[in-house]
This record gives structure tokens, sequence and C-alpha cells, in this order.
């Protein structure tokens, strides 16, 4: 995986990788500057030092290494990739749309706010959640020790 792709992956929710990925900026190599969000991606999973040395010296991540740092969220054998890929895509489409939205948008802002603030905002997402429809179906599913069934509660 190289150059613009190290962006997208910055900007996904969940990323599921196969070992054998080698994740490389390559801009260094063709006298580029990042693009795509790579450099913003890179310096929130690595830190500044890191995601410096990587581009500057034009060096490659291991799929594993990608892994402890964060930048990728499921590390999988190569020929696991697209299954659990796509059972992982179908577990989320499956879920509560609108409480993941919420609970993308506080993780997303976490880290600009402080822990007060971000209190604040779950405090009020959690309200709006307990109030639609997912959220009392989540509940009635809870009491009636059931699986939730989100897609007809929207």
């Amino acid at each position: 995986m190289a150059g613009a792709a190290i962006g997208l992956m910055g900007a996904c929710d969940i990323v599921v990788c196969a070992r054998a990925t080698k994740i490389r900026p390559a801009y260094g190599a063709l006298g580029f500057s990042p693009d795509g969000g790579t450099s913003w991606a890179l310096a929130r999973a690595l830190g500044a030092p890191r995601a410096l040395d990587l581009m500057l010296t034009n060096t490659s991540l291991t799929a594993a290494e990608a892994h402890a740092t964060g930048l990728v969220a499921r590390l999988v054998e190569d020929e696991e990739l697209r299954d659990v890929t796509v059972a992982t895509a179908h577990a989320v489409a499956a879920g509560p749309i609108r409480a993941m939205v919420r609970t993308r948008g506080l993780v997303r802002r976490a880290a600009t706010r402080s822990f007060e603030e971000q209190l604040d905002e779950e405090a009020r997402l959690i309200a709006e959640s307990a109030g639609d429809p997912e959220g009392r179906e989540g509940v009635r599913a809870f009491v009636e020790k059931r699986p939730p069934d989100f897609r007809n509660a929207r």
C-alpha cells in the first residue's frame, strides 16, 4: 500500500489489513510531498517523529507495525482478508447507524476536546440515542433477551 491510499486509511473507521501488506508513503522517491491525508493519518497514528522518519527516509511499515500503532484496526492472515473484511462490513451495516455516527464523531473529536467537553457531548448524544428508534429497539432487545434488529428500527 502506498501514497494516498495511506491517507484513505486515516479516513476509514475500521481498517483490515493482511499480514503481508507493506505500507510505504513513497512520495520521497518521486520528489513529492504527501497528499490525500497521508501526513495527517501517519502523524496521528505514529506521532510526528515516527511519521517523519517514515516519510523522509522513504521506508515502510509492516502490517504488524501498522496494527501496533493503531493505523490498522484488524490484522488478518492474507487468505482471510476478503472474508474478514466482508464480514466486518456486514456487521457494521447491521448495527445501529445513528449510534455509530455519534460514536464516530465522538472518537474523531476526542483529541481536540477537554475531558469535561467530551463528557458533556457524550451525555447529549446518549440522550439522543435513548430517544431514537434504534436506541429503543436496543433496550427492548436487551430486556427481552434477544439480538436487536436495528435494520427494522430505522
